[in-house]
């Protein structure tokens, strides 16, 4: 769970039918049947939300970055995008054994969909926004001795699928070694749990 101004986050087992698929793209790690994944999903304010997707997103795409595998950013059309959802984009990542770029991660802005269900509303309490409009609400709401409780935004996303960031780090970082022995070049964040090894083979 992701919460504002503090944060948790949460690794999750998840169970997927694929009977029906067949072909390259659903074999091994690109499609598996159970997999990992870390969850994030915020609570915010209605003025918070735009910023506060955003904000999820370049979280994803830091760790992509460090880990030096290329990628795209892509925001789904409509007819792409969740019901529940009123924005969404997904971080996809090149995979050179299909040729073709795959999802790891989604964000969401669902706005107050989800937060009018769970009926989770707040309370302004802090200074009036921006807009003259809505400074003018809420000063009438004060001289009525109270101010109306607002419905909540809500985000959800993935900060990246494990499998398949698995499968990106193989595919984009295989090599050779000085020795001629093939092997995968582990990021330098990866390293200190490698040993501080810079090569991961087969070999001890």
């Amino acid at each position: 769970m992701y919460m504002s101004p503090t944060s948790e986050v949460s690794l999750l087992g998840l169970y997927s039918n694929e009977d029906g698929n067949y072909g390259s793209e659903h074999r091994g790690l690109y499609r598996q049947r159970t997999f990992y994944k870390t969850e994030v999903a915020a609570v915010c304010t209605p003025e918070q939300s735009e910023q506060l997707q955003q904000q999820l997103l370049q979280h994803a795409e830091q760790l992509l970055q460090a880990l030096q595998l290329p990628y795209r950013v892509v925001q789904l059309c409509a007819g792409e995008t969740a019901f529940a959802a009123a924005v969404c984009f997904d971080l996809e990542v090149w995979m050179p054994g299909l040729q073709r770029f795959l999802e790891v991660s989604s964000v969401s802005n669902c706005r107050d969909y989800q937060a009018r269900r769970l009926n989770l509303r707040f309370r302004n309490t802090s200074s009036p926004p921006q807009q003259q409009q809505q400074q003018q609400r809420q000063q009438q709401q004060q001289q009525q001795g109270r101010k109306r409780p607002q419905y909540c935004h809500t985000l959800n996303g993935t900060a990246l699928a494990v499998g398949r960031v698995l499968a990106a780090l193989v595919e984009n970082h295989h090599c050779t070694t000085d020795e001629g022995e093939p092997a995968v070049k582990l990021p330098p964040p990866l390293r200190p749990f490698f040993n501080g090894k810079t090569y991961l083979t087969r070999g001890p």
